[in-house]
Formats: structure tokens, C-alpha cells, sequence
């Protein structure tokens, strides 16, 4: 270990400070991004299973999660819901086995254009008739109002005798959504609704009931035309006060008034019949004629005038014709039948709830509201003033979960190229600082080798050429010479002379 460590500071003072930058600087990054990793591993990543729910839809998806024990997040009032990352193909699994999130892709005629062929015909009609209450309640669920609905059909049954024969019969069941009222105009038009689309089914037939199991009433005989004018007052109501609401939110904002109208109306058809005359025109009242005639006999050879005009013969008879003609005038009369609407307002009442901080604006709310549901005190309309009390903070809408980065995926490129940076610079750092070190040993090689090369010629320099020294010792002793080469040669190994 301490050897490791004596190395780790001798190549650590060999560095320049460049090169102790560059490594200091890997070293911080690396360790960051491990820190980044650590903490985004121990975080939950969230991702989205489901959006746009209906609250039935969302109460299946969650007790499947609580049953396997899987943790979840609703978020935007219930509709979305969200999963753990780490367990998405775990919810997806469970999703699928248990049929979760199909909304109508497998729902209505859908599912009759997948007959099977080899079927058989009661089999067949059986599906067509669950076709058709799908049909018929995701038809009734795009209402106003209604968030959920249930529809079951008993079809009609046929027998040879009157008294085994059966009329078909249906049954549905409502979910209103929350703060609507179900009015009983509603309620006839759904009968109507899901009589007509069955085949041999009155709208006696129907029964209308609600989550709670009321029957919700329908007009029946006499008290059709009463409960048809309470559902049109009722409907009348909620329009006007919907409008008022809608102006008076432009003018102060939203959740500060409160408007509620009681709408009377006019169900009386009521047949008014004028007469008129005409003094420019004058017509023909009464016309009488009366016609008087008188005759006698002429003498012989008397010729009447008369007669002669009347074309007689002399000796017939002769007589006069008389006409009075009595003519009454009258002037021209022209007659208007008017029916009054059906369903007009007969008189309003209006009254409204403030919060008290408008209490400098009660002319301007009144002037609203009186101009928006149509007031007119000549027909008899009450308004009973604006009320002002303290409105209870709203609550704050849920700002919508943006994606993090780390679920679009923005971090983990970030991730991946800042390590890629990092690896690319090191790596550029370790080619700069090997070309540095081959520079300086192929440096050092050539100084080395100059140097020797220096050395050598320096020897040569100074050692002298025994040449022309032996050269004379040859020529002066022979024989020495020769014994001295001879000695050498031949002289044992590891002795001295």
C-alpha cells in the first residue's frame, strides 16, 4: 500500500500543472455524476398509465394496484394516473389481464361485427342484444350530466296466445356527475331515447333509477303536461342563471357571485280573435229583387204594343213586368286570430349572492344580472336584491405535472454526452501528454547517442596509432617482436605476466 502511494506521488510531481487540472477536473465530474446517479436511482420516476378517466374507469384501475400492491399517483382531480417507472411493465401485465383502460375499442357493434359463424342463432341474437346495450350506454353516457350509465334490455317474447306473449322491457341506471341535477325532461328524453332504439319496446316500458336506487321520476298519464312544464321551467332557470354567472365572471372573475333564478311560464294556449273594418272598401251586404207581373185579354183587331214587343199574337193575352231591386252595403271587415307561445315567460324571480368584497359594485351586479336573464318589471318580475357574505378561499387548482427531464429522457442524454465529453478530453489529455513523453525521450535518445558518438571520437583522439610504433619495433628487433607475440598468444588464461 505504501509502495501504491509512493508511485501515486512521484507520477503526481511529474505532472506539469496542466495536466494536474485536467485530472483534478475528471476526478470532480466523475464523482458528480456519481452523485447524480445515486440520487436519481433512490427517486421514484413517475409515468403516466392513464389520462382522461372517467371515475369508474379510475376506481378499477386503482383497486387492481392496491391488490398487487403497486404505488400509484392521481393527479388533474382523479382523471390521470400515474405509475412507478421501474414497475411499468409489471402494471402493464396487469392492465392486460384484467382488461383495464379499453374504453370502447371492445364495446357496442364492435363487438357483434366479430360473430362467430358457427354460433348458434340464440347465441348470435344474445350478443347483438349486449351490442346494443353497450350501444345504447355510451349513447346516454354523451349527454349533459351524465358521467355513467347502465342499460339492460329483457327482449320481447313471443307465444301463440296473447296472454304468453311479452312486450320487451329495459331498465336503466344513471351516474350523474357531480352538482348536476337529473330533471325529469332529461329523464323522458333517455326513455325515449332507449324505446325507440329497441324493437317492440313503449316508452311505458322504461324504469329510469339513479346510483342510490330512486326511481327518478317520469311524467306518467295527466301529469305529463305538469312535469313537462317543470322540466322546461327548470331548464329555463339554469340557462338564465348560467348566462348571468358567465357575464358577471368576465366582469369580476370566477367564484364570486352566485345567481339563482326561479323561471314561471306561461303554459296556457290562449286563441284571441279581432275584427276589423275597413272604411276605404265597401262590400255587398244584402241583396233582395222582387218581380211583378200583370196580364190581360186585348180585343179583336186590337194590336198591342206590348205585345207586338213581346212578339204575341193578335187575341192572346197581354200583360206587364215589373222588378224592385233592394241592395245593402256594408263597409270591408278584415278578422286577426292570434295564439299566444306556448312556454313564454310568465314572470321571473331574481336574487343574487356576493361575496362581500363587491359591495362597491352593487348597482353594476344588479345592472348585469338584470340585463342578462331579460327583467322586466311590467311583467310582474322580482328581484331580491344582492346579498353580500365572505366566499371561502377557492382552492387553488392543481398546476399540471410537467415531465421531468429524467422521464423525457433529456437528462440521461445529458448524462451520456457530459461522460462522452469527459472521456473524449481525458483521452486528448493522455495523447498530448504521450506525444510530450515520446518528444522528450526521442530527445534524450539522440543527446545520448551524440554523446557517445563525441566520446568515441574524443578516445580516438587521444589513444595514439601503435601502427607506426610497431612498425620500427619490428624493424629494429625482429626476434623480440616475435617472442613478445608468441608469449601472448600462447600465454594460459587468468595468468599475469
Amino acid at each position: 500500500m505504501n509502495a501504491f502511494v509512493t508511485q501515486v506521488k512521484q507520477v503526481w510531481q511529474r505532472l506539469s500543472r496542466v495536466q494536474r487540472g485536467l485530472v483534478l477536473g475528471t476526478a470532480v465530474l466523475i464523482v458528480l455524476f456519481s452523485c447524480v446517479a445515486i440520487f436519481t436511482g433512490s427517486s421514484t420516476q413517475w409515468r403516466t398509465l392513464g389520462s382522461g378517466l372517467s371515475r369508474k374507469e379510475a376506481q378499477k384501475v386503482l383497486a387492481k394496484l392496491d391488490d398487487a400492491d403497486v404505488p400509484y399517483r392521481i393527479v388533474e382531480g382523479g382523471s390521470t394516473i400515474e405509475v412507478p417507472f421501474d414497475r411499468w411493465n409489471e402494471v402493464q401485465t396487469i392492465v392486460v389481464q384484467n382488461d383495464l383502460l379499453q374504453h370502447d375499442s371492445d364495446k357496442g357493434f364492435a363487438k357483434a361485427f366479430g360473430l362467430d359463424i358457427t354460433a348458434t342463432k340464440s347465441q348470435q341474437e344474445f350478443k347483438r342484444l349486449i351490442a346494443l346495450q353497450d350501444e345504447l350506454e355510451m349513447a346516454i353516457m354523451r349527454q349533459e350530466g351524465i358521467e355513467d350509465a347502465t342499460v339492460y334490455i329483457t327482449p320481447a317474447k313471443h307465444h301463440w296466445t296473447k296472454e304468453g306473449s311479452q312486450g320487451a322491457k329495459a331498465s336503466v341506471m344513471l351516474d350523474p356527475t357531480p352538482g348536476h341535477l337529473i330533471s325529469a325532461h332529461q329523464v323522458e328524453s333517455i326513455v325515449r331515447f332507449v324505446a325507440g332504439a329497441v324493437k317492440e319496446l313503449d316508452a311505458e316500458s322504461v324504469v329510469v333509477t339513479d346510483t342510490r336506487g330512486l326511481v327518478l321520476a317520469r311524467p306518467e298519464g295527466a301529469d305529463r303536461p305538469v312535469a313537462v312544464a317543470a322540466g322546461l321551467a327548470q331548464a329555463r332557470s339554469m340557462r338564465l342563471q348560467g348566462a348571468a354567472e358567465e357575464a358577471l365572471e368576465r366582469v369580476f372573475g370566477r367564484d364570486k357571485v352566485v345567481v339563482r333564478c326561479n323561471v314561471e311560464l306561461d303554459m296556457e294556449q290562449v286563441r284571441v280573435e279581432t275584427d276589423g273594418f275597413l272604411p276605404d272598401s265597401q262590400v255587398v251586404q244584402t241583396e233582395k229583387i222582387r218581380a211583378t207581373e200583370n196580364s190581360k185579354p186585348l180585343g179583336k183587331g186590337t194590336v198591342s204594343t206590348s205585345a207586338v214587343q213581346a212578339g204575341t199574337a193578335a187575341g192572346s193575352e197581354v200583360g206587364s213586368k215589373t222588378e224592385d231591386t233592394d241592395i245593402t252595403y256594408a263597409h270591408g271587415k278584415k278578422r286577426e286570430v292570434r295564439i299566444k307561445e306556448v312556454g313564454a315567460v310568465k314572470n321571473l324571480a331574481v336574487s343574487v349572492l356576493a361575496d362581500e368584497s363587491l359591495k362597491v359594485h352593487t348597482l353594476a351586479i344588479e345592472s348585469i344580472v338584470k340585463g342578462a336573464v331579460g327583467y322586466r318589471s311590467a311583467r310582474g318580475d322580482t328581484f331580491g336584491g344582492v346579498q353580500f357574505v365572505p366566499f371561502a378561499a377557492p382552492i387553488a387548482a392543481a398546476a399540471p405535472v410537467e415531465p421531468t427531464m429524467w422521464e423525457t429522457g433529456f437528462a440521461w442524454e445529458l448524462i451520456k454526452w457530459s461522460i462522452t465529453g469527459v472521456i473524449g478530453l481525458a483521452f486528448v489529455a493522455y495523447l498530448a501528454l504521450t506525444a510530450r513523453r515520446a518528444k522528450k525521450t526521442v530527445g534524450s535518445a539522440l543527446a545520448r547517442i551524440a554523446e557517445e558518438e563525441t566520446d568515441e571520437r574524443r578516445q580516438l583522439e587521444v589513444r595514439p596509432d601503435p601502427k607506426d610504433e610497431l612498425k620500427e619495433l619490428v624493424h629494429r628487433d625482429v626476434g623480440t617482436v616475435g617472442k613478445l607475440l608468441r608469449n601472448w598468444m600462447y600465454e594460459p588464461a587468468g595468468s599475469s605476466s
